[in-house]
């Protein structure tokens, strides 16, 4: 206990607006509901565990990602749902997050509409589109 007091009495909660780290950071004691929001970018790769523990630290979670991309790396085999991300256990298997829970960004910047008219139906159930300006040739 005596750690803990001292740990937070290093922690600037009272002259910082913004923290951050790694799930090791924000699971420890001293930021225990200490923060309004953490925001968890590529929350695809975050498992249910680590956000589990890194929840404590806030009021608000938001997650921020896409469970499409890379998986979450993992060593070990997990029973049931455990092994899953964050993402993957919140959407289940749905391709596109549903209104309902969030936002679904669905203008890419960066794929040439010859690739997303590839991937949108395959992996986005058809949502994603490319702005114009990835109409330009980037390839001979």
């Amino acid at each position: 206990m005596k750690n803990e007091i001292e740990e937070l009495k290093n922690i600037p909660f009272d002259s910082a607006n913004l923290f951050a780290g790694t799930a090791w950071l924000f699971s420890r004691p001293a930021f225990h509901n200490q923060l309004d929001y953490l925001f968890i970018d590529e929350a695809g790769q975050v498992s249910l565990a680590n956000t589990v523990a890194m929840g404590t630290a806030a009021k608000n979670i938001i997650l921020v990602g896409d469970q499409m991309q890379l998986a979450q790396p993992i060593k070990g085999t997990h029973p049931g749902n455990a092994g899953l991300s964050v993402l993957e256990y919140l959407l289940e298997s749905k391709s596109t997050i549903p209104p309902e829970q969030g936002v679904f960004l669905n203008k890419t910047w960066r794929l040439h509409p010859n690739i997303s008219g590839f991937i949108s139906p395959a992996f986005y159930d058809n949502k994603l589109t490319s702005d114009s300006i990835t109409k330009r040739e980037y390839y001979n």
